[in-house]
């Protein structure tokens, strides 16, 4: 059993189920005692199996680490809770927290009743006032407690994986103050998370490819094999290829380029996050990763994302400041940091305190907290009883008095009630369908620059555009490799009718949801004034290339995101060196010669997105 000091500490992730004692060091310090770990697949089929995976795996390491009935303190995965960051008017601290309730009750997609919840002050970098709210719906939570009841312990406090891992990394790098990102990857969702000295941001992302789970499924799909199957092959000899696969026996190499397509996805992602973390936010961009989770064990990741992301890459050490009683952990210490940040809090040196408090533990709380009073109470409930004796009559009448006050009054009140609930109910469903519009708002803008940037671009009296095509898996250099997502002639269909070719979703080319990652432009030319006819469309070719190349060296030049939509690169699998796209590439046809008998010539040119575009995104699941 543990010591009356010590921390328990359980982090329930989607497929590790992990659990630790740590024990206070004199300083401040922290050492880790004993370690255990249990892993279960994350398997989608297997979901109705889990809680009683989970309540079995903490039984288990219960005994091994021999905790007694000692309390635990718990952490929950990223993709259980939501987490939002809420800016306040610079208001006095005393009524900062009615404010927040408010707040919670228009943020929190479901009543504050039905769940837990818990917020903290953060630091806003302005006058503002700035807190995190993290929710959790009660039933999820109270399924965790039950699991941990059932192995015989009882929880002292929950917490969120990613304000844990927030906790680990200030103790363990207080040292550090410029801005950072930790990247999380977990089974089920991948949390990014800004730190900048004590600003936080925090961003989930589970689109495919960006998550274990969704990788292994891929891989399962792709090779015709269980998701058990995949699982050993990702983990027993999967890498991300990094160009060339020399060396590699002939399975492991083609395994290797489909984890580094399937992943690619992930660069962006964090792209995208970091330019909200910036415009909205009002963060700097990150100028180091670490990584952190069971992902991050994928051979060469950190190789790949320090390419893609042109950032220092390395894996998070939880351990950088806390002693370990068994040395071989150092291996696996990107996998402890939500276990390191629960000891944190434990030994009372969390930043950042969240509290996520079950049923069970809500009213053993209360009953605690009633114990002193009600031991006062008897006393003076037994020194006072005679004197009671003769005014309880008194008493009585007055208190039925007041008490027919009290219920002619909620008669009066009783008929607002319903109105007022069915108010706030339309305020619900109001916030809820304007942050659904948002998002759709947020996901059109991303095609209208586009639009306007290939617009200023063709802006020609000799040159006209005919049709604008999506491509998904365009492969630049190959013209023949992408597919074009919308069916011809789209513009004709009936209301209601969906645009996606269906042929686009086959071949063993697309990996879960269709990514659109370049755009052909088919068009006329005609013979001008000034006779130039075919160099028309060079020259606009021309204008393209030096308009991407002073966006990537402007942004090269200020650390930023380039200001274009386009880029006109390639990458060189055998070298891994980027190399640019020769006219012939982007401009895949173009007829020199105006026929006598014709008034225009076609040309077709494919341009490259820089990032791409997932449908699932801007449909918000809605399958097309």
């Amino acid at each position: 059993m543990a010591d009356s000091q010590s921390t328990i500490a359980l982090n329930i992730g989607s497929q590790r189920i992990s659990m630790a004692v740590f024990s206070p060091k004199k300083g401040g310090g922290l050492t880790l005692k004993k370690y255990q770990e249990i892993d279960i697949l994350a398997d989608p089929a297997a979901e109705s199996m889990r809680n009683a995976e989970v309540r079995g795996a903490i039984a288990q390491l219960a005994k091994s680490l021999k905790t007694g009935k000692d309390k635990i303190r718990a952490s929950v995965p990223g993709h259980s809770v939501i987490t939002k960051f809420v800016k306040l008017p610079p208001i006095d601290s005393d009524d900062l927290s009615e404010l927040v309730t408010m707040e919670a009750q228009q943020q929190i997609p479901f009543p504050l009743d039905e769940g837990a919840w818990d917020w903290a002050a953060v630091e806003s970098g302005g006058i503002e006032k700035e807190v995190i709210l993290v929710a959790i719906r009660q039933e999820v939570l109270d399924d965790i407690s039950e699991s941990v009841s059932g192995a015989g312990l009882s929880l002292k406090e929950v917490d969120s994986a990613p304000t844990a891992l927030y906790n680990a990394f200030r103790f363990n790098y207080p040292d550090v103050n410029e801005p950072v990102l930790l990247v999380d990857i977990g089974a089920k969702s991948t949390e990014l998370i800004y730190i900048e000295g004590k600003k936080l941001f925090i961003q989930g992302v589970n689109s495919p490819g960006t998550t274990g789970a969704s990788l292994t499924t891929a891989i399962s799909k792709e090779f015709g094999v269980t998701f058990a199957e995949a699982e050993a092959h990702k983990v027993g000899s999967g890498v991300v290829s990094l160009g060339s696969t020399e060396g590699m026996d002939e399975a492991t190499a083609a395994l290797a380029s489909f984890i580094r397509n399937a992943v690619n996805r992930l660069p962006g992602e964090i792209s995208r996050r970091t330019n909200f973390y910036r415009s909205q936010q009002g963060g700097n961009a990150p100028t180091k990763v670490y990584l952190a989770g069971g992902g991050a064990n994928l051979g060469y990741l950190v190789d790949f994302l320090q390419e893609k992301l042109s950032l220092p890459v390395e894996p998070f050490n939880p351990l950088r400041r806390v002693g370990v009683a068994d040395e071989s952990l150092a291996a696996k210490a990107h996998q402890l940091g939500e276990l390191v940040g629960l000891g944190v809090e434990g030994a009372g040196k969390a930043e950042l305190h969240i509290d996520l408090v079950p049923t069970s533990v809500g009213a053993e709380r209360a009953s605690a907290r009633r114990k002193p009073w009600l031991l006062a109470a008897s006393g003076i409930v037994l020194a006072g009883l005679g004197a009671w004796a003769g005014t309880k009559f008194v008493a009585a009448g007055k208190a039925e008095e007041r008490l027919a006050q009290i219920t002619e009054r909620e008669s009066e009140l009783a008929p607002y009630a319903d109105i007022l609930t069915k108010w706030n109910d339309s305020v619900e469903v109001i916030s809820s369908v304007g942050a659904e519009y948002a998002g759709y708002q947020e996901a059109r803008t991303e095609w209208i620059g586009i639009l306007n940037e290939i617009r200023d671009y063709f802006a020609s009296e000799t040159v006209w555009i005919t049709e604008l095509r999506p491509y998904v898996n365009y492969n630049p250099g190959s013209p023949d490799s992408g597919k074009s997502y919308a069916k011809g002639g789209f513009d004709r269909l009936a209301f209601g009718e969906t645009f996606v070719d269906a042929k686009s979703r086959e071949g063993k080319d697309v990996v879960g949801e269709p990514a659109v990652n370049a755009i052909r432009i088919d068009g006329f030319w005609r013979s001008g004034v000034d006779g130039k006819d075919h160099r028309a469309v060079t020259e606009i070719l021309e204008n393209i290339k030096k308009g991407v190349a002073a966006a990537e060296k402007a942004a090269e030049d200020n650390g930023t995101e380039p200001d274009t939509y386009f880029s006109l690169t390639k990458e060189d699998y055998d070298s891994g060196d980027i190399l640019s796209l020769s006219d012939a590439e982007i401009l895949t046809n173009n007829n020199t010669t105006l026929a006598e008998a014709t008034y225009g010539a076609p040309f077709t040119m494919i341009l490259p997105l820089r990032e791409p575009i997932s449908f699932a995104e801007v449909t918000e699941g809605k399958k097309l």
